[in-house]
């Protein structure tokens, strides 16, 4: 046991090798290695939750290693999320939380590998269902799973930016479409503009007076001349990715062909932004 207690001093000290080399063992072919590392791993849970979880963080933000950043990113989401067995956010401090909200929203932005940062964006959403307080649904916002096409610029509504296109020229103005998405829809968004460069994957984004229609026949939500987007925050906020309004076909509604009402899915999923496998 005082062995066991001296690796685990080794594993959550300042040198980060000692976790890598955990984490390495916890993927081995290897059963005897892998079961060693489980139990070096449950250990260190057991003992220093706290310390576990900000050390894996670290490992995310800072390892060159593409394996080690995947599975420090799974193994956090793992135990970030409520309704596993081994749930370690209640045992976690008010600072250690602000530092954990620190270094993925850094991890975030810096991380090259469009795979891991999908990790990360599951990870994060399951951390802003941990440490979000909901005051209930603002009356006058709409979900994107309320959002219907219209020739008029009546869409309030607040969502997060998972992933953002390249920005081209329309005529002397830059363009881009960003797949956007709150916890019941998800929508492409077309930025417009300074708006390219003003807002990026994690930003929650506050749009007032927007306006849901086609442009160049792309459907796409968007501020148009009389809307705003403002961003109100980062990182914490739920998501998903099906359906996608963009993706839906609409017909004019025969009672009132001034509205739309849906036809036919043409797909559960953006065909622009393909969800990773």
């Amino acid at each position: 046991m005082a062995n066991e207690q001296a690796q685990v001093a080794l594993i959550l000290g300042p040198d980060s090798t000692h976790l890598e080399s955990l984490i390495s063992n916890l993927m081995s072919s290897s059963n005897d290695h892998r079961s060693h590392a489980e139990s070096l791993f449950n250990l260190c849970k057991q003992t220093h939750p706290e310390s576990l979880i900000l050390n894996l963080a670290n490992l995310l933000h800072s390892s060159p290693n593409p394996e080690t950043r995947t599975m420090s990113a799974i193994l956090l989401r793992r135990h970030l999320t409520r309704h596993h067995d081994s749930f370690l956010w209640p045992l976690l401090s008010p600072p250690s939380r602000s530092t954990l909200h620190s270094l993925l929203l850094s991890s975030l932005h810096k991380e090259p590998l469009k795979s891991i940062a999908k990790k990360l964006c599951d990870t994060v959403s399951e951390l802003a269902l941990n440490h979000l307080v909901l005051a209930g649904p603002d009356p006058n916002m709409k979900l994107l799973k309320d959002i219907v096409p219209s020739a008029d610029n009546n869409i309030d509504t607040k969502f997060l930016v998972l992933d953002k296109g390249k920005t081209t020229l329309e005529g002397q103005h830059k363009v881009c479409l960003a797949l956007v998405g709150d916890d019941t829809a998800a929508v492409h968004v077309q930025f417009w503009g300074d708006e390219c460069d003003a807002f990026n994957p994690s930003d929650i984004i506050l749009l007032t007076n927007g306006i849901f229609s086609y442009h160049h026949g792309n459907l796409v939500l968007r501020g148009g001349k009389r809307g705003k987007l403002e961003k109100i925050g980062e990182f914490t906020m739920t998501y998903v990715e099906t359906p996608n309004m963009s993706e839906i076909h609409w017909i004019p509604d025969p009672t009132n062909p001034k509205n739309y009402i849906q036809d036919s899915v043409i797909s559960p999923v953006s065909r622009i932004f393909p969800p990773l496998e």
